[in-house]
Parts: structure tokens; C-alpha cells; sequence
């Protein structure tokens, strides 16, 4: 999946890890090192406030005009998991417990990079609005509705060609969606602030190899 330049200025960096993972985690055979956190306070131009749970876990989907995709994200008590999937199966996760740990659910093999000094600052998941944050552009804001919890707004940067859609939760100080020209739209779904600490172990019965080999697979 590509975005054109103008969606790029928009779009959350999420999105395009989130493509990325989906083709390949292992093209440059280094080890990817992630730790989620809430962002940082908004700039003023945004007229909502966003706070990223201690714990939660929900599905981010991709969609365009041809297909979607899921990635499933949790975290609790500062670790976090990441699966990405094809068709319905998980295919691959990452999971950053007390060690970082890459499972390949096909192969039920799974590996622990090497790794030196803490995880940087993360850059992806914080929530959809990670972008509008971080942006240095002027940017403008028309809230056209609500409905419920639910909060929709047209936001406009001076650099894109048109408008994208907003869908803000404030029950849960998140957005929930966003829609881009062209019908590409990112979107979290199935939102809980539950999550079990067995979904940072890895499954029983997968084998354990070196990251050399591991890295190798596709």
C-alpha cells in the first residue's frame, strides 16, 4: 500500500509500519525495537485532548477500495504485543516483555533479537491522531457532529489538496477513525481496556531458534 504525498502529511506513521510489517519484518535483518507511550500534550489547534490507556488493546485496520487490513496492538504494565495477520490467522508478532521476542505463527518458531540499550521513543499505535499532533503545518478544524460519544470533524492542512474526516471517541479520548481521499480510511476497532497477561507469552509447543536463522524466513 502507498500513500501520495499529500496523505503522507496526514496520515499516521502507524499506518505505514503498520503496511510495512505486513510485506516484511525482516528486510534489513535488524530487530525491531518499539515500546509504546502516551503522547505528547496536543498543540493548541487541536480541539479535542488525546490520552493513549496504560492498558488496552484494540485492532487497526487499513481499508481502501480492494481490501483491508488488521493489526492486532496490546499493552499493560509496560509491555506490549503486536500481531499482524493474514486472512483471519496471526501470522507474525512481536512481543516486548522482559526481553523482545519475534514469533512466526506459521512456522511456530520463534527468536530474541539482540538488542543493546532501552527501546527508543516509539513512533507508531500512540493513537490516530499521532500526525495531526506532530504536525508543523497550520491545520483546520470544523466539527460537523456528534453523535453519542462519538465526534466527527473535517480537518484541513494547508498542504494537502482537501479535507480528511476525524472520528474522536470521548469516552475514551481516542480517535477511532480516519477517512482520507480516495476511500482510504484507518480505523480502530474492537477497543477494551481488558487485556489477560498470557498475551505476552509466547504459545505453547513453538520452538525456539537463533535470530540469524530466524530472520532468514519470509
Amino acid at each position: 500500500m502507498y500513500l501520495s504525498n499529500q496523505q503522507a502529511a496526514v496520515v499516521a506513521l502507524s499506518i505505514v509500519i503498520f503496511a510495512a510489517v505486513g510485506c516484511s519484518w525482516f528486510q534489513s535483518g535488524d530487530p525491531v525495537t518499539l515500546s509504546p507511550t502516551a503522547i505528547a500534550p496536543h498543540d493548541t489547534g487541536i480541539p479535542f485532548e488525546t490520552k493513549e490507556p496504560e492498558t488496552y488493546q484494540a485492532d487497526f485496520v487499513t481499508i481502501s477500495a480492494a481490501a483491508e487490513s488488521r493489526t492486532h496492538f496490546a499493552r499493560k504494565a509496560g509491555k506490549w504485543r503486536m500481531d499482524t495477520f493474514a486472512a483471519e490467522k496471526a501470522s507474525r508478532s512481536i512481543i516486548r516483555g522482559d526481553k523482545l521476542i519475534y514469533i512466526d505463527h506459521i512456522a511456530k518458531q520463534f527468536s530474541e533479537p539482540p538488542t543493546t540499550g532501552p527501546d527508543p521513543k516509539p513512533e507508531f499505535v500512540s493513537d490516530l491522531t499521532t500526525s495531526l499532533l506532530n504536525e508543523k503545518q497550520p491545520a483546520k478544524f470544523e466539527k460537523l457532529g456528534a453523535e453519542g460519544t462519538l465526534e466527527r470533524y473535517s480537518v484541513l492542512i494547508d498542504s494537502a489538496s482537501g479535507p480528511s474526516t476525524i472520528i474522536f471517541d470521548t469516552a475514551i479520548k481516542m480517535v477511532v477513525r480516519h477517512e482520507f481521499e480516495g476511500g482510504f480510511a484507518f480505523e480502530m476497532r474492537n477497543f477494551t481496556l481488558e487485556v489477560d497477561d498470557a498475551i505476552f507469552t509466547v504459545p505453547s509447543g513453538y520452538r525456539k531458534v537463533g535470530w540469524d536463522a530466524f530472520k532468514q524466513q519470509r
